[in-house]
């Protein structure tokens, strides 16, 4: 036999070789071959735990730093102060320390009527102010010689803040030439949440309850509720003229007052105010005589 014929052989005995295992079936059986650990799996699973850990990492981070971003990287947008503006429109504008408006509120009708609130949203403090005021002068809220503006905020915020918006609405003012006073007006924190009520018969606006303390603390002995009650529907303007005449005239019953019509309250009003301005008249003209007598008694006493 050549090597070639043992070859073939060798091949055909390989290929026809079938091996016994016959001993090993039950041994085979019993393996639990899920539990084989496969290599390329246990990378992935290495794999895997690096990256958790690197986005636990970075999670740990943002958590210290986002909240310290929060707090101290914005300062001038987290602040607001709330300034409430009365003619007898009222209208309440929300600022950043950069006196930018970031919200505004329109909050009675008369408001409504005089504006769009979007007009104000995102503009400057005092580019807000001039629309507010240009809307006030064409509507002729500035005719009467008696106009004034009154700005309130809560009583918990800076006074120098309060007297510098008040500059800045002097100022608007005095370059339009348009002849109106700024009051300025504390509201305390209940009056607020009194003043933001939406859609309640106990609403007023910052103007009105300016003058109905005013009024109430005229009458220390009378039912404050019902004073309220029956003052919330008169506007800015009648309630300080209605404050006015009660100052002037001491006799005068709030209850009889408040029971005359809007018309009557005026005319009452421009009585009194005409008999005010008359008697300072009379007094300055007094004054004048008593200046100038006294100045030719001078002047005779130099000649002799």
């Amino acid at each position: 036999m050549n090597r070639r014929d043992l070859e073939e052989l060798l091949r055909a005995q390989r290929e026809k070789f079938v091996p016994d295992i016959s001993d090993r079936i039950e041994e085979i059986k019993s393996m639990d071959i899920r539990k084989v650990p496969v290599t390329l799996h246990a990378k992935r699973k290495g794999a895997g735990r690096l990256w958790l850990k690197a986005v636990a990492a970075v999670c740990a981070v943002l958590l210290i730093f986002v909240p310290v971003y929060i707090v101290l990287g914005q300062p001038a947008d987290m602040t607001v102060h709330a300034l409430y503006i009365d003619v007898n429109p009222s209208i309440k504008v929300e600022v950043n320390r950069a006196e930018k408006v970031i919200s505004a509120k329109l909050l009675n009708s008369d408001a409504e009527a005089l504006l769009d609130i979007e007009s104000l949203k995102s503009k400057k403090l005092g580019d807000a102010l001039e629309i507010i005021i240009e809307r006030l002068s064409d509507k002729g809220y500035f005719d009467d010689e008696d106009a004034e503006i009154i700005l309130s905020m809560a009583d918990d915020e800076e006074e120098a803040l309060l007297q510098r918006y008040q500059g800045k609405v002097a100022e608007i003012l005095a370059k339009r030439s348009l002849a109106c006073s700024v009051v300025l007006n504390r509201i305390t924190q209940q009056e607020q949440r009194e003043v933001e009520e939406e859609g309640q018969n106990s609403r007023v606006t910052p103007g009105q309850l300016k003058y109905i303390k005013d009024i109430i603390n005229k009458e220390p002995n009378a039912d404050v509720s019902a004073i309220k009650d029956n003052l919330k529907n008169k506007d800015t303007p009648l309630l300080r003229m209605i404050n006015a005449i009660l100052e002037e005239n001491s006799n005068q019953k709030l209850d009889e007052l408040i029971n005359l019509s809007d018309d009557e309250i005026i005319r009452k009003y421009k009585e009194i105010k005409n008999n005010t301005d008359n008697t300072n008249y009379s007094s300055g003209n007094g004054n004048n005589k008593q200046i100038e007598e006294g100045t030719n008694e001078g002047i005779g006493g130099n000649g002799n």
